[in-house]
């Protein structure tokens, strides 16, 4: 049986997401530019061609984006919780590890 304060694979990935903040900001900024370049376009194309059903197309495409962002949010955040929450229990076990003990009378 595993140690609950060993991480889980999810967990893991998401450590090794943020040991390197450059890649992550590139993802993060390529999807949301793919996004917004999309509705954009789709957006032009309603007022271009009068199409109500395209500008409509436009805001769902960046609802839908922004909901979805919204869950991947909510899902990392717990996640962190529990990442910091095993931090905290391995600092606590090592600190109370490596405290000097009084040397028996």
């Amino acid at each position: 049986m595993s140690n609950p304060n060993d991480f889980t694979p999810k967990e893991l990935f998401i450590i090794s997401l943020y040991k390197e903040p450059a890649k992550l900001f590139h993802k993060s900024i390529l999807r949301t530019t793919l996004v917004l370049g999309m509705s954009l376009c789709i957006a032009v194309a309603a007022f271009l061609f009068r199409d109500i059903a395209c500008a409509v197309l436009a805001y769902a495409l960046l609802l839908i984006f922004n909901i979805i962002r919204a869950a991947q949010l909510k899902r990392g955040l717990q996640t962190i919780s529990s990442i910091v929450w095993k931090y905290e229990a391995k600092l606590q076990r090592n600190s109370n590890h490596n405290r000097v003990r009084p040397a028996p009378s």
